[in-house]
């Protein structure tokens, strides 16, 4: 997978900044683990496991589900399923 750039406008996106410290912290983990196109499981137990590969023990699944739900609410992140699978 290449390597990906997170661009200094992050820092002025008024989008981000609307955005809780978790939520753009797991955002910017997203980012990294994403496909080509933008594209990752969205079950918030392989999110967990992947985003926060160290933090496993200190970070809740239900806190995950609660950031990703506030990144789809931003629009930062859309879901959709296909055969029963959502990302």
């Amino acid at each position: 997978m290449p390597n990906r750039v997170i661009r200094e406008s992050i820092r002025t996106s008024h989008t981000v900044a609307g955005l809780s410290a978790e939520a753009e912290r797991m955002f910017v983990r997203l980012i990294t683990v994403a496909d080509d196109t933008g594209r990752f499981d969205a079950d918030p137990r392989v999110l967990k496991s992947t985003c926060f590969p160290l933090l496993v023990d200190r970070v809740k699944t239900k806190s995950v589900e609660k950031w990703r739900e506030e990144l789809v609410a931003s629009g930062v992140i859309q879901l959709y399923e296909i055969d029963g699978r959502t990302y």
